[in-house]
């Protein structure tokens, strides 16, 4: 799979994240040749200081981006993107787990239904197909960080996490495993 370079023409609400100071850079695209069944590109969106409440602000504009980058790869075969969080855990946390962890959406082939879920299909979907984990349902898993008792427990009250990254990951879906 070849990456498709942007040419100056990112989209415009990358554009915006960017000049608002959000980003880090620009989104680096990783050509993914590490992959024993597949092949494909991650999307890499390298998020600076993004607080709880400036993640809480800007949810709905990274789930575009996200949309917006899957959709560009839209004649590919799945699409799917995870979230890294840094946790800011207390003493005892420390203890419990590591410091990063990572939310993901499972792959689909649509882009709208890999970002939004069921929204983005405007109907509703079997009970098996509701627990799928969606990108903006993992948007919601991380806003609940600090009240969650388990395993979001044990993160400091004042600053609970910092959301270092979002990354896109495009498959072809050539080598199916058997």
């Amino acid at each position: 799979m070849e990456i498709r370079p942007y040419r100056g023409k990112y989209p415009s609400v990358t554009r915006l994240l960017y000049k608002q100071g959000y980003l880090t850079r620009y989104p680096r695209q990783v050509e993914r040749d590490d992959l024993e069944y597949d092949e494909g590109i991650d999307i890499v969106y390298d998020f600076k200081n993004l607080s709880p409440a400036k993640f809480e602000e800007l949810a709905d504009q990274i789930l575009l981006a996200a949309l917006l980058e899957a959709e560009r790869y839209e004649d590919e075969k799945y699409k799917f993107a995870k979230i890294d969080v840094k946790l800011n855990r207390t003493e005892k946390g420390k203890r419990k787990a590591g410091a990063i962890r990572t939310y993901t959406a499972a792959k689909h082939w649509d882009a709208d239904v890999m970002v939004y879920g069921e929204e983005a299909l405007g109907y509703t979907l079997p009970e098996e197909e509701k627990r799928r984990p969606y990108l903006v349902n993992k948007v919601k898993d991380i806003l609940g960080i600090p009240d969650s008792p388990s395993p979001g427990a044990y993160v400091k009250k004042q600053k609970p996490y910092t959301v270092t990254s979002l990354v896109i990951s495009i498959r072809a879906g050539m080598h199916e495993r058997l």
